[in-house]
């Protein structure tokens, strides 16, 4: 009789037998006739997660953790808030293959996907992704995937928001981890306007809703859709050699998802506004930026140019006239005279003591109505006088010299170097000069009461100086003449002082003016000769 070894010496192959029959009856899938109880686990076919019960806190949860970790690390819980105290229960495909469900031995449903599949072939498999999904046998056309209802740990792929331009319909919900009510538009379409953002890598969405017409590209594809304001997306119908043929979407856009590889493109349609822009539209945008900035400095730069000119004209107009009225003074011998004169008295007579403001012609002709006759105050032999008006309403006396005059012009060097430096009550107040071309011209402040003469040798105004009046006159003059003979920087000879050089203010205050052919003498000198008659 044969003798068989101990049992105990068959324990270990036994053992290891067991061990390598268990490895391979390792599954990834469960079946609509078949369910996963909590002594089981699905394995994905390359080994990484492990799907199946687990304890906590005295509870067991449906979850799946990393298998070669050797402390458990959860990455997905499906049941968390509703803990499981059966355990008999299992994870089953309903029987119309629409759900995955935990279903108690009393038939009480635990958790289910909660879903309306319809699946002809139903199985839910656990991939290396760690992504749980419920599809179709032998395909891709996922119902439902774990990786769209995550829990506290983020895988690659998983889902963690919603597209560009939508919102959860249910705040609420969103944040309950309930994602079953789905996204709206942030804004709604308008036709007119929309445009398109890409997806990249997507699972198209459920073709229930889609047209296919093979014959046309992708370009005319979005045309298509764009002109229909019901189309939702596009895509090509076949992403072989390039892409070709189009698919168009009308209504929602129903299990759209994106992968981390894979997939195609896909466009969905958003308002104008939400179309991000792109690096055309950015260069775009930015050239135009830069273009406006570069004509912005242009302008800017033209502006300061043409305010630099202008000034730089004033400048050089101002500094011809004063080189006009240096060289008309310093080249003739009345002011030459007055500088000698001067000199003796050990005074300073240089051009830069004469402070006279220059009047620009055009002021002047604007305030006198362009030299009109009704402006017209008297003549002389060195011109003609006008009153006028200066634009802040000061009103002046304008000494227009007569062109081609050469006793006259003369004359005016001579007014000009005497009175600028001479400050007395009782003469007439020079406000300044116009030289400008053949234009000279001395602007005074205006006497209200015109000239002596016209006032003494008229009956009918005469009566209008008493005899007090006439000695306070006097006595103006008096004091004018002295002025100028002993108390002035120099000592000057009118020369022709009579009563049509001697004006009147609005009082009566006698102004002694035109000092065309005044003398200037030496400190010591007591007679001079003159070449020439002077005076009336």
């Amino acid at each position: 009789m044969k003798k068989w070894p101990p049992l105990r010496l068959l324990r270990p192959l036994l053992l290891t037998f067991l061990s390598l029959f268990s490895f391979s009856t390792c599954r990834d899938t469960i079946t609509i006739n078949s369910s996963l109880s909590a002594q089981e686990t699905l394995v994905s076919s390359g080994g990484v997660f492990t799907l199946g019960f687990f304890p906590a806190d005295k509870h067991k949860y449906l979850g799946i953790w990393y298998t070669k970790i050797s402390q458990q690390t959860i990455v997905w819980v499906a049941n968390r808030d509703s803990p499981i105290n059966d355990t008999s229960t299992v994870l089953t495909i309903s029987s119309n293959g629409s759900n995955l469900q935990l279903q108690s031995t009393s038939n009480n449903v635990l958790w289910s996907t909660s879903i309306s599949a319809n699946l002809v072939n139903p199985v839910a498999q656990l991939l290396d992704t760690g992504n749980f999904v419920l599809k179709e046998n032998n395909t891709n056309n996922i119902a439902w995937q774990s990786f769209d209802h995550p829990t506290d740990t983020a895988l690659p792929g998983m889902k963690i928001g919603f597209v560009s331009g939508f919102q959860p319909e249910s705040e609420k919900d969103w944040k309950l981890r309930d994602t079953s009510a789905g996204c709206i538009r942030q804004v709604e379409l308008n036709c007119t306007s929309d445009g398109f953002i890409t997806i990249n890598n997507a699972k198209l969405p459920d073709t229930t809703n889609a047209t296919v017409d093979t014959t046309i590209g992708l370009d005319e594809c979005r045309n298509r859709c764009l002109m229909n304001c019901s189309c939702t997306g596009y895509a090509n119908s076949d992403v072989s050699n390039g892409g070709s043929g189009c698919v168009t979407w009308v209504g929602d856009l129903v299990d759209l998802r994106q992968f981390t590889g894979g997939g195609q493109d896909f466009y969905y349609r958003v308002p104008g506004s939400e179309v991000p822009v792109t690096s055309t539209k950015k260069n775009r945008n930015a050239g135009i930026i830069v273009t406006c900035v570069v004509l912005g400095l242009l302008l800017l730069a033209s502006i300061v140019y043409f305010i630099h000119k202008k000034l730089r004209k004033n400048h050089e107009n101002l500094a011809y006239m004063q080189r006009q009225r240096h060289i008309t003074f310093d080249s003739e011998q009345p002011l030459a005279l007055a500088r000698d004169k001067a000199r003796e008295e050990g005074l300073s007579a240089d051009d830069n003591d004469i402070i006279l403001p220059v009047f620009h012609a055009s002021v002047i002709s604007a305030a006198t109505n362009n030299f009109s006759l009704a402006n017209k105050l008297g003549e002389g032999g060195f011109g003609t006088v006008f009153k006028g008006e200066l634009e802040g309403g000061q009103r002046i006396a304008v000494k227009r010299l007569a062109k081609f005059s050469t006793q006259g012009l003369g004359e005016f060097k001579n007014e000009v170097i005497l009175i600028a430096k001479l400050q007395h009550v009782n003469l007439v107040r020079l406000l300044g000069c116009s030289i400008e071309g053949e234009e000279r011209m001395l602007i005074y402040e205006y006497m209200e009461n015109k000239s002596l003469d016209t006032i003494i040798f008229n009956k009918a105004r005469s009566c209008q100086l008493n005899w007090h009046k006439r000695f306070e006159i006097i006595k103006g003059i008096a004091r004018g003449v002295l002025y100028l003979h002993e108390d002035s920087r120099f000592r000057i000879i009118h020369r022709d002082l009579k009563t049509s050089n001697v004006l009147l203010d609005e009082n009566m205050n006698p102004k002694i003016s035109d000092f065309g052919i005044a003398r200037i003498f030496g400190g010591d000198e007591k007679k001079s000769h003159t070449n020439r008659v002077v005076g009336t």
